[in-house]
């Protein structure tokens, strides 16, 4: 995959899988059940300008200014968290490909 610009700094959504940080949550070595319930990701939808789709990230700028087509505050998604880019508008920017499985119909 190329990068792929975005200069017209389309409105979108991305869908990701975001490492969440549990800080009220504690782990016991010698509670296997504290262990399996530390920690987690979460999928959460994160609004933004696209700047660029490139092979191993997402960025978006936070901010855009009003009087001229020019953004700040950049926010860098791995690509391999991201399930999804969509314009407010409806257009797909980006969808993760599902495999199938070896030996599935």
């Amino acid at each position: 995959m190329k990068t792929r610009l975005f200069p017209e700094l389309p409105l979108v959504v991305v869908e990701w899988t975001d490492a969440c940080g549990d800080s009220d949550e504690s782990v016991d070595p010698a509670r296997p059940d504290s262990m399996r319930q530390f920690g987690g990701t979460v999928l959460v939808l994160e609004p933004g300008w696209l700047v660029k789709i490139c092979p191993d990230s997402v960025v978006c700028a936070m901010t855009k200014w009003t009087n001229e087509n020019q953004g700040n505050h950049s926010n860098t998604i791995p690509l391999k968290m991201v399930e999804s880019v969509k314009g407010v508008d409806g257009t797909l920017y980006y969808e993760r490909k599902t495999r199938k499985k070896k030996g599935a119909g």
